[in-house]
């Protein structure tokens, strides 16, 4: 295989097989560990660490005074579901 089908090849796989493919290139040849995270595994991590509340929750946390909200909706999300009430802001 010439260098340009290898290029070719590259570029037309599946990110998951360039990604095993540098790991194993960087741990083989430069002989240092490497772990390549998706920013899809960054995401879902965080998300697990997040306390859903619900609107009757969210208020009685808020009227606590320990809790800050941190409104994550997309616009389109707010536009489809509702914004916060006046209590909730």
């Amino acid at each position: 295989m010439g260098k340009k089908d290898e290029f070719e090849a590259a570029v037309s796989a599946p990110p998951e097989a360039v990604f095993s493919a540098l790991e194993k290139f960087v741990n083989e040849k430069i002989g240092v560990t490497m772990t390549i995270t998706k920013a899809t595994d960054f995401v879902a991590d965080a998300r697990s660490r997040i306390e859903n509340l619900d609107a009757a929750e969210g208020a009685a946390q808020i009227k606590g005074g320990a809790t800050l909200l941190v409104h994550l909706r997309e616009p389109a999300e707010r536009s489809d579901s509702g914004q916060p009430t006046e209590e909730m802001s």
